[in-house]
């Protein structure tokens, strides 16, 4: 979980403005409310994705419907988060 929040981040700089601060990190200090930070994770990342940008979520059957990160996507990508297009 936490590499593809990881990689998700990186390629979210491509997005980050000058002052901007960088994409969040998941750490030790998150785990205990990783659902709130990937709320926070996603709403952030989707902020800086350019308008009619489309995030697709490849092979996310992989992960199966009991792990955390299928939990901290339904809830990030639920209506929490500003409006944008994504696909898994």
């Amino acid at each position: 979980m936490d590499a593809t929040l990881y990689y998700l981040g990186k390629a979210a700089s491509h997005y980050t403005k000058r002052g901007q601060h960088p994409m969040p990190v998941l750490t030790a200090e998150f785990l205990s409310d990783a659902i709130d930070f990937g709320q926070r994770f996603f709403c952030e990342l989707f902020a800086r994705m350019p308008s009619g940008a489309l995030l697709t979520l490849d092979n996310h059957q992989e992960i199966g419907p009991t792990g955390l990160l299928h939990d901290i996507l339904v809830d990030a990508l639920g209506e929490r988060c500003p409006p944008r297009r994504w696909s898994c």
